[in-house]
């Protein structure tokens, strides 16, 4: 197709799903779960794109379209259907990632993957050192926090991990039972400790990873033991459902803080 027929195909393909868009609406699960949004990203096999934002709450119509346009630019990098993609065992995206590098003739910057999320850390460790200063000795709990939701990859947790260690601070990863985070990762993070004067310690027991922080990294993060362990294999949501629930308790709220 030429670039005109490709528009023109792209603007009669909007307008004609836009028109299934209000009895989508009355399906009380999507409108609950899209808040009333919706956004048709397209993008064309030469990379142009093409699309509309349709809703009337602006405070959740950008994170949908962020959301849309991600998973579109996800088929189009992949060539893999949406729910293919998140199939795949843990550590394939930082492998698809590794595998764009070694063919690129350009630097690949990670901006997050199933494992990492390198930008983030440095962003992260900047902040604690304009805050504290020397962050030598300082002790730092990386810990779990309830969410709502289990779609939270370990990759910022596991980032900030990496960095901290590197900086010679006294590291507790703090979580429940279920959410260890990457065994690599972990042994990673402790030779880096060793090499910087720091530590990495863990713990089950959410007070005991905040007591005498001089700062609290918290997030939430899924079970990598519930994710598909083989590709094709489906995520074990009920798993992840029933870890999420039995540690509401998990909440870094003021009591907490008064604790660190």
């Amino acid at each position: 197709m030429t670039p005109a027929e490709t528009a023109a195909a792209a603007t009669q393909l909007i307008a004609e799903i836009e028109k299934l868009i209000p009895a989508a609406m009355q399906n009380p699960e999507d409108r609950d779960n899209s808040h009333g949004n919706v956004t048709l990203p397209i993008i064309a096999e030469d990379g142009r794109i093409f699309g509309r934002m349709f809703g009337t709450d602006n405070r959740t119509r950008r994170g949908t379209s962020r959301i849309a346009w991600q998973k579109a630019t996800q088929v189009w990098m992949t060539h893999q259907a949406t729910g293919q993609f998140e199939q795949q065992v843990y550590g394939a995206a930082n492998a698809t990632l590794h595998e764009f590098a070694r063919h690129a003739e350009v630097p690949v910057l990670n901006m997050e993957c199933d494992r990492f999320h390198p930008c983030q850390a440095l962003a992260d460790v900047l902040t604690l050192r304009e805050r504290l200063g020397d962050l030598r000795g300082r002790k730092l709990p990386v810990s779990w926090a309830y969410s709502a939701s289990w779609h939270k990859p370990a990759a910022v947790p596991q980032s900030a991990l990496l960095a901290a260690s590197k900086c010679g601070l006294e590291i507790t990863v703090a979580h429940p039972e279920g959410f260890d985070l990457d065994p690599e990762v972990m042994a990673a993070a402790r030779g880096f400790a060793a090499e910087s004067g720091g530590s990495v310690e863990v713990t089950n027991d959410f007070e005991t990873g905040l007591s005498d922080a001089d700062a609290v990294y918290a997030k939430s993060w899924c079970s990598l033991a519930a994710l598909p362990q083989e590709r094709g294999d489906a995520v074990d949501e009920a798993a992840m459902e029933r870890l999420l629930e039995a540690n509401r308790d998990w909440m870094i709220d003021e009591e907490a803080m008064a604790v660190a």
